[in-house]
């Protein structure tokens, strides 16, 4: 899956800051999230984490994965951020959850113009059975995170900001 959106006015760094890296932002666009965070840091840009999806009552259980971070910024000012599931002791399998495996999840943020261009890709295995709307509803929400989060952060910008924006953010370029 992947989704692509223009975040105009903003550096990588202040969009990271600004949305994709405080604890508890992430549940402000992107709907299937439930919990999420550090479990430990390895150095400045590599850390183990655990996330908890939310399922759908009676139909899919929650999923949970236990995977690692890298952060790698480049000579151009692009931002990347690589995820993948690991196995490890530190978590258990919980009851009630299903571990899913994340294959990728990566986010690329490139200076452009004024702004910002934002790719986010997303492989995963979700694991067990899932009825096939529910997959499909799920296949449609992870792509929408990137205009969700660029939403999220003009928000953030104009509540913050002395200055007013005149104009609303525009839809996904």
């Amino acid at each position: 899956m992947r989704g692509e959106t223009f975040v105009d006015d903003v550096t990588p760094d202040a969009f990271l800051a600004g949305v994709v890296q405080i604890p508890g932002m992430r549940k402000l666009w992107d709907p299937r999230t439930e919990a999420g965070f550090m479990l430990q840091r390895f150095n400045r840009t590599e850390v183990l984490f655990y996330a908890v999806a939310k399922g759908k009552r009676f139909i899919a259980s929650p999923r949970d994965i236990v995977g690692v971070q890298r952060d790698f910024v480049e000579e151009d000012g692009s931002a990347l951020i690589l995820q993948t599931s690991v196995e490890t002791d530190r978590v258990p399998k919980q009851s009630g959850l299903k571990r899913a495996t994340l294959n990728l999840s990566g986010w690329h943020f490139r200076p452009e113009g004024t702004g910002i261009r934002i790719t986010y890709i997303l492989s995963i295995s979700l694991g067990g059975m899932i009825p096939s709307a529910v997959v499909s509803m799920a296949t449609t929400e992870s792509p929408m995170c990137t205009g969700r989060a660029r939403d999220a952060y003009y928000k953030r910008a104009s509540s913050s900001s002395p200055r007013s924006r005149t104009s609303s953010p525009s839809s996904p370029r």
